[in-house]
């Protein structure tokens, strides 16, 4: 992969909590807006906006799945300031609520712990 893209990932695994701005990223990387989605497009499969969403809801799940945080505690932990835009962007990536997928891993989980008694 592109050196400046994996600097470019590498920064986005670090910084989910902020909020991060494509000027920042083309400041440090030395590419143009348009060079790097370009870039970014034909090595990912898709623009550094969408790669940064999929990694944040990614991790969203993580965090409902392992953790016990608040669901706005989860938004915050994975860079959404706007809780309609998070349910909005999770539902749409995984067809349920963050509240319904927690529950649903819950259901998934409690069986399985409860057979291996």
């Amino acid at each position: 992969m592109n050196r400046k893209l994996r600097s470019v990932i590498d920064f986005f695994e670090a910084n989910l909590h902020r909020q991060i701005r494509m000027a920042e990223i083309t400041t440090f990387t030395g590419l143009s807006h348009s060079r790097l989605d370009h870039l970014f497009k034909a090595e990912v499969g898709q623009s550094p906006t969408q790669y940064l969403q999929e990694l944040r809801l990614k991790k969203a799940c993580q965090l409902l799945e392992t953790t016990t945080m608040k669901i706005k505690q989860v938004r915050l932990a994975v860079g959404y300031q706007d809780h309609r835009d998070f349910f909005r962007d999770f539902k749409k990536q995984y067809g349920l609520t963050p509240s319904e997928y927690r529950t649903r891993c819950l259901a998934v989980i409690l069986p399985e712990s409860k057979s291996a008694k």
